[in-house]
């Protein structure tokens, strides 16, 4: 079975999971909360479909229409981890037990990190095939202190991926009062670069693993 094959069906099975644990707390509780999680782990799948895209196309797409899936794979990339701050909302609930929410959001939370990794590890390969290694390293870590910054918008700023396109000036402007306002500074630079590290510690993680994984089949 090919690798990719074996990817698909374990992100399934993760996804199922997800879904079936949102809908018996909908059934329990008579309630729809945490619904928004549904449109998070969607919004997730976004960056895996255009890496996806890109690893098998690249070669038969123009430099230009490269860079644009790729700049538009970077915009949506913090979508992934980003459920992670889905934490935030936990909290006790009438009829539901807090250790129950607990599992609905890490299980949503992982299942976006495995989706967000799965798709680093193949724009990953795919800068290998243009770049030395330690400019590759270079452009991931990078990618993952501004996917830091990403996260950072989408909560505090209540920003989304679809912001950039629809309001660009908008966007541009409020990052700009963002960067230069004293006060935010310390959270900015604080959520930006911890989750920045995070993510690199993260993914070098899976990286070496599946690395070794490889090497020993």
């Amino acid at each position: 079975m090919k690798t990719n094959q074996k990817q698909n069906i374990l992100i399934g099975i993760t996804t199922v999971f997800c879904f079936l644990l949102l809908i018996a707390r909908f059934y329990i509780s008579n309630s729809f909360n945490y619904s928004f999680l549904i449109w998070n782990l969607i919004l997730a799948w976004i960056p895996l479909i255009i890496s996806r895209y890109l690893a098998r196309k690249h070669e038969f797409i123009s430099i230009n229409n490269r860079l644009i899936l790729l700049f538009s794979w970077l915009v949506f990339f913090p979508n992934a981890p980003y459920i992670l701050t889905d934490l935030f909302h936990l909290s006790p609930k009438m009829g539901v037990p807090l250790w129950f929410d607990l599992i609905l959001i890490i299980s949503f939370a992982w299942n976006g990190l495995l989706i967000g990794f799965l798709s680093l590890l193949e724009i990953h390969q795919l800068l290998n095939y243009y770049f030395i290694n330690s400019v590759t390293w270079f452009f991931v870590s990078f990618m993952m202190i501004l996917s830091g910054f990403g996260i950072y918008l989408g909560r505090f700023e209540r920003w989304n991926s679809w912001d950039i396109a629809t309001h660009p000036f908008v966007f541009m402007k409020r990052i700009f009062f963002s960067l230069t306002n004293i006060e935010l500074l310390p959270r900015i630079l604080g959520v930006t670069f911890v989750f920045g590290i995070f993510l690199i510690v993260s993914y070098l993680t899976i990286y070496f693993l599946t690395q070794k994984h490889e090497t020993e089949q």
